[in-house]
């Protein structure tokens, strides 16, 4: 979906299994059930629907307050494993530009001071939209109504917008640590079909 920026569009395109939504929608739950509609049709569950998406949402809403967040996508997959709590394997994107700075440079600056105490892995990546830094590692999510913090794996890929003095950050998450180098694989293939034109 190409998503307008103030002077170009930024794209990207999901596995078909994947939802994409507007994270600049007032109701994103209610976006996330219409997006669910229109690929499944009307029998989708929306109950269950708003219990994988609450900490999405809530996530995206804390985040559209403090940078400009253009999109969001969501997967989820329940797995019935034979016993009485089925597996629920879940991860989601969301694409955030920056505001103005000097280049990627002091983006990977920035970058390396704030993870000195973490275990991320910070490496440069070569995408077809150009040279990315790109970091990996493990955060904590947590939501009001979780009594615990969940661990998580995150990787992030920051590009250069062509003719502006900003960055695209595109991150990922999934709770499922005992999938996260296939999902891995599956977020970098996601991050090359990233392109800017206009």
């Amino acid at each position: 979906m190409p998503v307008e920026t103030p002077t170009r569009q930024v794209r990207v395109r999901l596995p078909k299994s994947w939802l994409e939504i507007d994270p600049r929608a007032e109701d994103l739950t209610a976006e996330l059930i219409r997006t669910a509609r229109e690929h499944h049709g009307d029998d989708v569950d929306e109950d269950l629907i708003g219990r994988l998406a609450g900490p999405l949402a809530l996530e995206l809403r804390r985040l559209t307050t403090s940078v400009d967040l253009i999109l969001a996508g969501f997967f989820a997959e329940i797995v019935d494993t034979g016993s009485p709590q089925p597996m629920l394997i879940t991860a989601n994107v969301a694409i955030a530009l920056s505001p103005p700075v000097g280049g990627l440079e002091q983006v990977r600056r920035q970058i390396e001071h704030d993870a000195r105490d973490t275990d991320a892995e910070i490496t440069t990546r070569e995408l077809p939209a150009g040279l990315a830094v790109s970091t990996a590692g493990h955060i904590e999510v947590s939501h009001p109504g979780w009594s615990d913090t969940v661990p998580a794996f995150t990787r992030r890929f920051y590009l250069p917008v062509p003719g502006l003095h900003r960055v695209a950050a595109l991150t990922f998450v999934t709770p499922n640590l005992d999938l996260a180098d296939e999902f891995d694989e599956v977020f970098a293939a996601i991050a090359g079909t990233l392109s800017f034109s206009g």
